[in-house]
Protein backbone atom coordinates (compact mmCIF):
# COMPACT_ATOMS: atom_id res chain seq x y z
CA UNK A 1 0.00 0.00 0.00
CA UNK A 2 2.79 2.10 0.99
CA UNK A 3 4.54 1.80 -2.39
CA UNK A 4 1.09 2.42 -4.05
CA UNK A 5 1.56 5.78 -2.23
CA UNK A 6 4.76 6.95 -3.03
CA UNK A 7 3.69 6.36 -6.40
CA UNK A 8 0.60 8.34 -6.55
CA UNK A 9 2.36 11.03 -4.23
CA UNK A 10 5.52 10.99 -7.38
CA UNK A 11 3.25 11.83 -10.54
CA UNK A 12 0.90 14.32 -9.04
CA UNK A 13 3.63 16.44 -7.03
CA UNK A 14 3.43 20.04 -8.06
CA UNK A 15 6.67 20.67 -9.52
CA UNK A 16 7.82 23.91 -10.99
CA UNK A 17 9.99 24.25 -14.11
CA UNK A 18 13.08 26.65 -13.78
CA UNK A 19 13.45 28.71 -16.87
CA UNK A 20 16.78 28.49 -18.90
CA UNK A 21 18.13 31.49 -17.89
CA UNK A 22 17.40 30.14 -14.19
CA UNK A 23 18.88 27.07 -14.86
CA UNK A 24 22.04 28.80 -16.48
CA UNK A 25 22.57 30.87 -13.22
CA UNK A 26 22.06 27.65 -10.74
CA UNK A 27 24.38 25.74 -12.91
CA UNK A 28 26.56 28.27 -12.96
CA UNK A 29 26.84 28.70 -9.11
CA UNK A 30 27.68 24.74 -8.94
CA UNK A 31 30.34 24.49 -10.44
CA UNK A 32 31.90 27.06 -7.96
CA UNK A 33 30.78 25.33 -4.97
CA UNK A 34 33.05 23.02 -2.52
CA UNK A 35 31.98 19.57 -2.52
CA UNK A 36 30.55 19.45 0.46
CA UNK A 37 28.23 22.31 -0.58
CA UNK A 38 27.75 21.08 -3.73
CA UNK A 39 25.78 17.92 -2.91
CA UNK A 40 23.43 19.98 0.01
CA UNK A 41 23.22 22.61 -3.35
CA UNK A 42 22.23 19.74 -5.58
CA UNK A 43 19.58 18.19 -3.19
CA UNK A 44 18.10 21.38 -2.56
CA UNK A 45 18.01 22.47 -6.48
CA UNK A 46 15.70 18.64 -6.79
CA UNK A 47 13.34 19.36 -3.89
CA UNK A 48 12.09 22.79 -5.78
CA UNK A 49 8.39 22.42 -5.85
CA UNK A 50 7.25 26.03 -6.72
CA UNK A 51 8.81 28.94 -8.27
CA UNK A 52 7.59 32.29 -7.83
CA UNK A 53 8.32 35.16 -10.26
CA UNK A 54 7.84 38.79 -9.54
CA UNK A 55 6.51 41.30 -12.27
CA UNK A 56 8.70 42.06 -14.81
CA UNK A 57 11.32 39.12 -13.63
CA UNK A 58 12.99 41.40 -10.61
CA UNK A 59 13.35 38.10 -8.62
CA UNK A 60 12.45 34.75 -8.66
CA UNK A 61 11.80 32.65 -5.34
CA UNK A 62 12.06 29.04 -4.97
CA UNK A 63 10.19 26.61 -2.50
CA UNK A 64 11.05 23.23 -2.01
CA UNK A 65 9.84 20.37 0.43
CA UNK A 66 11.50 18.12 2.11
CA UNK A 67 11.19 14.69 0.77
CA UNK A 68 11.13 12.32 3.56
CA UNK A 69 11.78 9.31 2.08
CA UNK A 70 11.69 6.20 3.64
CA UNK A 71 14.96 6.80 5.38
CA UNK A 72 13.04 9.58 7.29
CA UNK A 73 15.78 12.10 5.96
CA UNK A 74 15.59 15.29 5.96
CA UNK A 75 16.67 17.55 3.18
CA UNK A 76 20.02 19.10 3.85
CA UNK A 77 20.21 22.49 5.14
CA UNK A 78 24.05 24.83 4.87
CA UNK A 79 25.34 24.84 7.95
CA UNK A 80 24.67 29.01 7.85
CA UNK A 81 21.60 29.43 8.77
CA UNK A 82 21.44 33.20 8.25
CA UNK A 83 20.32 35.10 5.02
CA UNK A 84 23.08 35.67 2.84
CA UNK A 85 24.65 35.89 -0.86
CA UNK A 86 26.03 32.79 -1.82
CA UNK A 87 27.16 34.21 -5.32
CA UNK A 88 26.80 37.02 -7.62
CA UNK A 89 26.45 35.91 -11.52
CA UNK A 90 26.61 38.12 -14.32
CA UNK A 91 25.01 37.18 -17.49
CA UNK A 92 26.19 38.97 -20.65
CA UNK A 93 25.24 38.60 -24.47
CA UNK A 94 27.96 40.12 -26.53
CA UNK A 95 26.50 39.81 -29.90
CA UNK A 96 23.57 42.16 -28.11
CA UNK A 97 25.84 44.57 -26.35
CA UNK A 98 23.72 44.03 -22.91
CA UNK A 99 24.27 42.24 -19.69
CA UNK A 100 22.70 41.47 -16.31
CA UNK A 101 23.42 41.11 -13.20
CA UNK A 102 22.22 38.73 -10.67
CA UNK A 103 22.32 38.10 -6.56
CA UNK A 104 21.35 34.44 -5.42
CA UNK A 105 20.20 33.96 -2.10
CA UNK A 106 20.45 31.96 0.85
CA UNK A 107 18.11 31.84 3.59
CA UNK A 108 17.87 29.22 6.81
CA UNK A 109 20.29 27.13 4.88
CA UNK A 110 18.72 26.58 1.82
CA UNK A 111 18.31 28.05 -1.86
CA UNK A 112 16.18 30.88 -1.69
CA UNK A 113 16.39 33.21 -4.32
CA UNK A 114 17.89 35.34 -7.30
CA UNK A 115 17.37 38.68 -7.30
CA UNK A 116 17.90 40.60 -10.84
CA UNK A 117 19.45 43.73 -11.02
CA UNK A 118 16.80 45.17 -13.48
CA UNK A 119 14.29 43.19 -15.64
CA UNK A 120 14.98 40.02 -17.33
CA UNK A 121 12.55 39.76 -19.90
CA UNK A 122 15.16 40.89 -22.82
CA UNK A 123 17.31 37.65 -21.33
CA UNK A 124 14.38 35.31 -21.18
CA UNK A 125 13.18 35.78 -24.55
CA UNK A 126 17.07 36.01 -25.77
CA UNK A 127 18.02 32.53 -24.59
CA UNK A 128 14.84 31.11 -26.25
CA UNK A 129 15.62 32.40 -29.39
CA UNK A 130 16.82 29.90 -32.14
CA UNK A 131 19.43 29.76 -32.39
CA UNK A 132 20.82 30.76 -28.83
CA UNK A 133 22.85 33.60 -28.92
CA UNK A 134 26.10 33.43 -26.88
CA UNK A 135 25.93 33.70 -23.58
CA UNK A 136 28.97 34.46 -21.10
CA UNK A 137 28.16 34.03 -17.70
CA UNK A 138 30.95 34.70 -14.80
CA UNK A 139 30.33 33.61 -11.01
CA UNK A 140 31.43 35.38 -7.72
CA UNK A 141 31.15 32.75 -4.75
CA UNK A 142 30.51 35.06 -1.99
CA UNK A 143 30.12 32.39 1.01
CA UNK A 144 31.44 29.42 1.20
CA UNK A 145 28.27 27.69 2.84
CA UNK A 146 29.60 24.55 3.85
CA UNK A 147 32.03 26.29 6.01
Amino acid sequence: MRALIDALARVFRRRSRLTPLEQRILESVSSTLPLAALTIWEQQIQAIYLVQRLPDGVEVNFYMRDPLDRTRRALPRFPDRNEFVIATVVISLPTLGTSIDANVWCVSGRLFSIEYKGSIKYFDEAIGMDPIPDVEVAVTLKRDASA
